[in-house]
């Protein structure tokens, strides 16, 4: 806290003892000026007191408990050592309150702020404070306010001094008394003035009130306040005594400049005599008229602008005494403090109402706008925004008018008044009218009108808004992407209307949400149209889809069916039937072209109605206009008149079928009466057409590809026959030249020619050699027909493999040595027996056993294998050293096939051998199969382990 300094001290101790206010009765008067400060300052709580011997004395309070008294006055009494007002906005945050128990716990002190009480020569003797709970700032018309009443404290603990000598004085006599009566005249009226302020009255309450006080104790002059400004004194409040004449009205501002100057300069007129004040001299006819002798005026200020006047008037000379002097001055510091407050008050009464107003309008533009969110009924939304439009503007009739470009403007939403007719059907406003009015507001216009009568406009809107009873009209047009949309009425009906620029700037705003809803409501209409015309499409485009798939499943049924047939007819009636089932038709046949004949014959046909189709056979001369299209490989769709009475029109279409760019007849079909076919149909039509012209190739090539088999299988038999015959009729000589061979051995060998190494030993060799060929050539042949023939009958036998094979194998060992060959057999020890021919299997491998050593050249390895599988043997005869071509594999097996330049030991053979082993492997029920690649070829055969057969 602040504190006096020492050589201060003393004399401010003394102080209240000579002013011998300590230990006093409680004071009205200091309690009034202490809720005159709480009042004027807007603060709970004002305080006065005084400090003495290290001790604090209350003298007045308001708006403090007696609880709190001692705690308050322990921390706040700060006093200053100069002469300025303490403010402190915020004791958390000042220093001088840091530990201040009161600033952070109760009573919760915030805000603080003082002004010294001071008398001359003394200094301070105290402390007039103000105090609030919550943080604020003190405004300098405050400050000066606080100020002012701290001199009235000290005003009042003089007068107290004052009445308090003359009552110990009483020999000080009459003029001492006087002073004191004076001085009690004044604190009275004081004293009721600021009563009536605190009682919140208005200012002019407040002066009327302040005059008649005057008037009660100088009921000898006239008292009268004025209000002034640049141009004019205008008279509030006048009381004059009798004989003296009623100020009122306004007067021109005089031309006295010094007694204007001194007005604006807030200096108090004192003026004993009008007549020798020379400063007065332009006004001394003027103020004698109104009965103006002597006048003594305190100009009142506000802002730092003269705003007033309290004036003393006297109808004779006068000597103005010290105390009406101080009495004016006093009441007029009074009634400036009460101006001021009033105009805060007014300022804060207007912000208020602009606050809420413009809250007012906000909610209004959030209703509108969230009303436009939550819905899509542009018919709903305009009515709701022009009933909510009216209710604010508190408006007769407010109407929404819809443009569309080169029409008039309907009235599509209107809102009136009860006391008022509504008529919405019929009202148009002209289009140029609201062209007129989105060209004005594009240039910073609208039309305001605010009293018809007085207002120049077209004739013809002139007439449109009086048929509309309209008094006054605030428009403003709708206006979206720069676009006009339409326009916004607001109509007073039964009287004209200053229409204020913040109404002007709701109405532009409420327009922009208008033309959104106006905007929304649209699109939401062009969707819901698209909606329907999707809808529509999908719908549409469904029943053709759905129409598609059951002709796709049509055609397919039909192309299964056609392709499953090698039956021109079959295919011909099926794709007939199905036609007319799919597409419900009244007829459809099948024509197909001889051309060699130059006629179309009729294959097949289905009728399903009365229509008489045409004849069998048809000319194909006599329709040239039809056949030419046709042979083009081109549809048509023509249109036939029955012959039959009535005549009815009926659609043909004739789809040609074609294959190979040549015309194998057409599919005529016949629609209903008053029908025709449609691309999907004349689409399924050419396809099925199609599937026929590919089915009837089929079938043609089929029975062409028949007859070849059949002469195939002829010649083939033939050629059988002649084999078999030949290699019967071959065996007898064969037969007899072996036994002459003997016979002619033995004979030579009788005779003693047996040469072994001469020419006749050769010559019998080479017979031996040729004739076993040939012998062999023909069993072989003979065996190959009894297989193809199938007359050889198979003799099972439980073979197994490992008791079996050695005896098979024996024979080319010594062939293999001879050839130095190596040859690998390869066993399982668990192999299952096969059911099969032993003679037969004993054949193939013997045969795959003589190729494999007749190819193997020297040193090679030939392998020979078997393994089992669970329904099948597995033979695998396999040699290395030689490799036959990939384009000699699949000729491998025909007969008296030879591979060229293969045979090493150039041992020769029938050239049946691998034909004789596959046909005796598939008469076991088996298969072969040859591999040959890296210089290594393989035949595997696979047999049932127990035949099927």
């Amino acid at each position: 806290m602040s504190k006096l300094l020492p050589s201060e001290e003393s004399r401010r101790l003394n102080a209240p003892r000579q002013l011998q206010i300590i230990d006093t009765a409680p004071d009205e008067a200091l309690d009034n000026l202490a809720c005159l400060v709480a009042f004027t300052c807007g603060t709970p709580i004002a305080l006065i007191f005084l400090v003495k011997d290290n001790y604090i004395w209350l003298k007045a309070k308001t708006g403090l408990k007696t609880t709190d008294i001692a705690r308050v006055l322990e921390s706040c009494s700060l006093i200053s050592p100069t002469n300025e007002v303490v403010v402190v906005p915020d004791t958390r945050v000042d220093q001088r309150f840091a530990n201040a128990p009161v600033a952070n716990s109760h009573p919760n002190i915030r805000f603080y702020a003082s002004a010294p009480l001071i008398i001359p020569k003394v200094r301070i003797l105290g402390t007039l404070c103000i105090i609030d709970h919550i943080p604020r700032e003190l405004s300098q018309e405050k400050i000066e306010v606080l100020q002012a009443l701290s001199r009235q404290v000290m005003a009042q603990l003089e007068q107290r001094q004052n009445l308090v000598t003359m009552g110990n004085a009483v020999k000080e006599g009459k003029q001492t008394e006087q002073k004191l009566q004076e001085s009690q005249i004044r604190l009275e009226l004081l004293n009721s003035i600021s009563t009536k302020i605190t009682a919140g009255m208005s200012v002019e309450q407040v002066i009327e009130h302040t005059v008649k006080q005057i008037c009660q104790y100088f009921n000898t002059v006239r008292v009268a306040y004025f209000t002034i400004d640049d141009e004019q004194i205008t008279v509030i409040h006048s009381i004059q005594p009798s004989g003296m004449s009623h100020l009122q009205g306004s007067y021109p501002l005089p031309d006295a400049p010094e007694y204007v100057n001194a007005l604006r300069k807030y200096k108090m007129l004192v003026i004993e005599n009008i007549f020798q004040e020379p400063s007065l001299e332009p006004l001394t006819d003027i103020l004698s008229a109104l009965g103006n002798q002597a006048m003594l005026g305190m100009p009142l200020k506000h802002s730092e602008k003269l705003v007033g006047l309290l004036c003393f008037d006297s109808p004779k000379p006068h000597k103005w005494t010290d105390h009406e002097i101080a009495t004016l001055k006093e009441i007029a510091e009074y009634l400036c403090f009460a101006l001021k407050e009033a105009h805060t008050q007014q300022q804060r009464s207007q912000a208020e109402a602009a606050l809420r107003q413009q809250h007012q309008r906000e909610r209004l533009l959030s209703k509108i706008t969230q009303q436009i969110r939550r819905s899509l009924n542009l018919k709903e939304i305009l009515q709701t925004t022009v009933k909510e439009i009216r209710d604010f503007f508190q408006a007769e009739r407010v109407v929404v008018y819809c443009y569309q470009k080169g029409r008039d403007g309907i009235a599509i939403a209107q809102s009136t008044h009860s006391s008022w007719t509504s008529f919405l059907d019929g009202i148009r406003m002209n289009r140029s009218w609201l062209e007129e009015g989105a060209r004005l507001y594009q240039q910073g216009n609208i039309y305001v009108i605010e009293d018809m009568k007085q207002v120049e406009l077209p004739r013809e809107f002139h007439q449109f808004l009086h048929q509309q009873q309209v008094q006054a009209a605030l428009i403003v047009p709708i206006l979206g992407n720069h676009q006009l949309l339409g326009m916004v009425a607001v109509y007073e009906l039964s009287q004209p209307r200053h229409w204020q620029p913040w109404e002007m700037d709701l109405l532009e705003k409420l327009a922009t949400q208008v033309a959104i809803a106006i905007q929304q409501g649209k699109l939401y209409q062009q969707v819901q149209q698209l909606n329907s015309n999707l809808e529509q499409e999908v719908e549409q485009r469904t029943a053709e889809l759905q129409q598609a798939l059951d002709l796709e499943a049509t055609l397919k049924q039909i192309s299964d069916q056609v392709r499953d047939s090698l039956d021109e007819n079959y295919i011909l009636q099926t794709a007939v039937e199905q036609l007319v089932l799919s597409l419900g038709i009244d007829c459809c046949c099948a024509l197909v072209y001889p051309f060699e004949q130059g006629i179309s014959t009729t294959c097949y046909e289905q009728i399903t109605s009365v229509f008489t189709s045409p004849s069998k056979v048809e000319p194909i001369a006599e329709f040239p206009e039809i056949y030419q299209q046709l042979l083009q490989q081109q549809y048509l769709q023509y249109c036939f008149l029955s012959g039959e009475e009535p005549k009815v029109r009926m659609a043909i279409l004739v789809c040609p079928i074609v294959d190979e760019q040549e015309v194998l007849g057409e599919l005529r079909l016949v629609a209903p009466p008053h029908q025709s076919f449609n691309d999907v149909e004349i689409r399924l039509v050419r396809q099925v057409a199609n599937q026929c012209a590919i089915a009837l190739r089929q079938a043609r090539l089929y029975q062409a590809a028949q007859q070849q088999a059949e002469e195939l299988e002829r010649l083939n038999h033939v050629k059988d026959d002649f084999l078999s015959s030949v290699s019967h009729e071959l065996r007898s000589p064969m037969t007899n030249i072996k036994m002459a061979l003997k016979m002619l051995e033995i004979s030579f060998e009788q005779v003693g020619l047996v040469d072994v190494e001469g020419k006749i030993q050769r010559y019998l060799q080479i017979l031996r050699d040729e004739s076993k060929r040939e012998f062999d050539l023909i069993n072989d042949l003979l065996d190959l027909s009894r297989l193809e023939a199938g007359s050889e009958s198979l003799q099972l036998s439980k073979i197994k493999l490992q008791d079996w094979f050695p005896g098979i194998i024996e024979p080319f060992l010594a062939r293999v040595h001879n050839q130095q060959q190596l040859l690998e057999v390869e066993l399982p020890a668990q192999l299952p027996p096969l059911n099969s021919d032993k003679n037969a299997l004993e054949r193939i491998l013997g045969e795959l056993l003589n190729n494999a050593c007749k190819y193997t050249p020297l040193g090679e390895k030939i392998t020979v294998s078997a393994w089992a599988t669970e329904s099948k043997m597995q033979l695998w005869v396999s040699n290395s050293g030689v490799e036959i071509p990939q384009g000699e594999l699949s000729q491998i097996f025909e007969k008296f096939y030879r591979i060229p330049h293969h045979d090493a030991w150039k041992h020769g053979g029938t050239g049946l051998g691998l034909a004789l082993v596959k046909k005796l492997v598939e008469h076991l029920g088996g298969t072969i199969e040859v591999e040959s690649s890296k210089a290594q070829t393989s035949f595997t055969v696979q047999l049932p382990l127990t035949p099927n057969f």
